[in-house]
């Protein structure tokens, strides 16, 4: 999943971390005693994650994956996506 959430959900290519950009970056925290923590930024920017995994949005009109609204409702298979990608990341 996270592959194309970069790619569909970042503003552009120079806006995103390669693999080779976060493992300098735990060996940089490794070396300085600094813990490194992931962040998700929702439910504000999940509208993007529509953009990667089409198949989360609840309605082509609705492009909140998370918000509840009156044409607006998550779908259980975004909700199990989007937990996994969370679970992943432990």
């Amino acid at each position: 999943m996270a592959p194309r959430l970069a790619v569909h959900g970042a503003f552009s290519p120079d806006e995103r971390y390669t693999k080779e950009d976060i493992a300098d970056l735990v060996e940089f925290a490794r070396l300085h005693g600094v813990r490194l923590v992931p962040e998700i930024d929702t439910p504000a920017h999940a509208g993007s994650w529509c953009d990667g995994h089409p198949e989360i949005c609840p309605a082509p009109d609705c492009r909140e994956p998370l918000r509840y609204a009156r044409n607006c409702r998550p779908l259980p298979r975004s909700l199990l996506t989007i937990a996994g990608l969370f679970l992943g990341l432990c």
